[in-house]
């Protein structure tokens, strides 16, 4: 399987960020439906897999344009919850004031030929010009300190992380000396997944804005 998803054209890549996109909405439009019928533990699960197509669909469309963009683990975003919430976690990193902070005091220490330490993944993240170009062009892809600390540590941990354990209690009953069910979750729980995941769709669907226009402006040089 990882072969054969890492030969696809530039065209299937795209098509199957749009299909990643597409179902990404479909479950946040369920999750939207289940909310009205206050069914808040059911409404967050189709949430939190709403985010798990859409940072799918990040990574088809990184390689829409780069073919050899993550080709080590293609295969595990198809396969594996917990690949899928570290993806989500590493995005949501490159929006913090730490990661900016730290890119432009490389950027400045490479400048002047001074020795620069990769300070907190800078260098390594997939995601460095997601969260420094859509900010910058749209200011309401920015995100408050507070929030992206909670969600950072909602998504962290992989396939233990609480956003899959929640993700899990949103669906069925449970026991923890004493008996649990869905519905224990409440409009607040919901409001608060919801606006992380409407963030993050708007941040891909105006990135792929920022990509085609950059394909007309290089069509146009050539």
């Amino acid at each position: 399987m990882k072969k054969a998803l890492n030969k696809l054209t530039s065209d299937d890549y795209q098509e199957g960020y749009e299909l990643s996109l597409t179902n990404g909405k479909k479950h946040i439009s369920c999750a939207t439906l289940l909310s009205e019928n206050e069914e808040y533990g059911f409404a967050i699960s189709h949430l939190i897999l709403g985010s798990e197509e859409l940072i799918k669909a990040l990574i088809l469309l990184y390689k829409s344009s780069d073919n050899s963009f993550y080709s080590e683990k293609i295969d595990e975003i198809f396969k594996y919850h917990g690949t899928k919430h570290e993806l989500f976690k590493e995005m949501l990193q490159v929006f913090s004031n730490d990661f900016f902070n730290n890119w432009l005091q490389n950027i400045q220490n490479k400048m002047y030929g001074l020795n620069s330490k990769n300070k907190k993944g800078v260098k390594d993240s997939k995601f460095v010009d997601v969260g420094l170009f859509v900010p910058t062009i749209y200011p309401e892809a920015k995100i408050e300190e507070n929030e992206l600390t909670f969600f950072l540590n909602f998504f962290k941990g992989g396939k233990e992380s609480l956003a899959n354990k929640e993700k899990n209690n949103g669906l069925y009953v449970r026991y923890n000396k004493k008996w649990y069910t869905p519905q224990e979750f409440k409009l607040e729980d919901f409001l608060k997944i919801q606006k992380i995941v409407n963030w993050f769709l708007f941040v891909i669907q105006k990135f792929n804005e920022l990509q085609e226009f950059n394909m007309k402006l290089k069509g146009m040089k050539q």
